[in-house]
């Protein structure tokens, strides 16, 4: 319902201006509210999808700063110090492969460089330079 709600707030006067419009009208209040509501059609979507489980914690944890009800939103729910500790492996096993491969990468380079400097010395002095 929530949902609903918020689009007819945000396409309310569209519509409107729409209907005006087709009648030869213009209206500076009309699009003064359009441009007003209709960037907000976001921010409504976000209040109507927090509001239920803010009402769930409000209900089960009464008497709690509103800091505190949005810290709690915004948390993740099925954050255990394990699955923390089993992603932080995950993150820094996969840190050390790249940091391999760059280092792996940087030695090719430094080793081709090494041969196309010999082949260039070799054909300079060929060339009696």
């Amino acid at each position: 319902m929530l949902y609903v709600g918020s689009f007819f707030v945000t396409f309310t006067f569209p519509a409107i201006i729409n209907f005006v419009g087709e009648a030869g009208m213009d209206s500076f209040v009309l699009m003064l509210l359009m441009q007003i509501t209709l960037p907000l059609q976001g921010f409504w979507n976000f209040i109507a999808y927090i509001r239920p489980r803010l009402h769930t914690l409000q209900e089960r944890f009464r008497g709690k700063s509103l800091i505190w009800y949005m810290l709690q939103l915004f948390s993740p729910e099925d954050e255990s110090p394990s699955k923390r500790k089993s992603q932080t492996m995950f993150v820094i096993n996969s840190l050390r492969e790249i940091e391999e491969s760059i280092s792996d990468l940087a030695t090719k380079v430094h080793d081709d460089k090494i041969e196309s400097d010999e082949t260039n010395d070799t054909i300079l002095v060929e060339n009696g330079r």
